[in-house]
């Protein structure tokens, strides 16, 4: 079975650029008009990402017990909150920029799987970043430490 349907390449484009307005805007101070802008921008993008969890669900590929609305907007509410903290400094509560897209990349990583759609690292070492991600939450510490030897 493909762990894709014809919904994937939009809700992949969808994740990307969520992902570059927080990278491109983490650290620039945007005038409230451009910053509002960019918001409206998140929140289609919120809304498209959610109509393609409900078109997966509904045309497959199927997923495990982890596959309900709940944990779905769960994930892809961290991934939005992250993004407009990003495009937001007084939304920051004391998370550095840093930290912010290290945490916008987890989420997205798993409203990815949860759309059927591709996504890639943009660490500096990928597949170590992919493995961490895709590994259980015990493995996952023994796992850090081995890829930051």
């Amino acid at each position: 079975m493909s762990r894709k349907n014809q919904f994937s390449p939009v809700a992949r484009d969808c994740i990307e650029r969520v992902r570059d307005l927080a990278e491109q805007f983490n650290r620039r101070k945007l005038p409230m008009e451009a910053r509002k802008r960019v918001l409206l921008e998140l929140e289609l993008h919120q809304s498209t990402l959610q109509e393609a969890f409900h078109y997966r669900r509904k045309h497959g590929p199927t997923l495990g017990g982890a596959d309900s609305e709940n944990y779905f907007n769960e994930k892809l509410g961290g991934m939005m909150e992250f993004a407009r903290m990003a495009v937001s400094p007084q939304e920051r509560g004391g998370y550095t920029p840093e930290k912010i897209i290290e945490n916008l990349s987890h989420f997205s990583h798993r409203v990815a799987q949860l759309v059927a759609a591709d996504w890639s690292s943009r660490s500096r070492r990928p597949v170590s970043d992919t493995t961490l991600k895709d590994s259980s939450f015990e493995h996952r510490e023994a796992l850090q430490r081995l890829a930051t030897r």
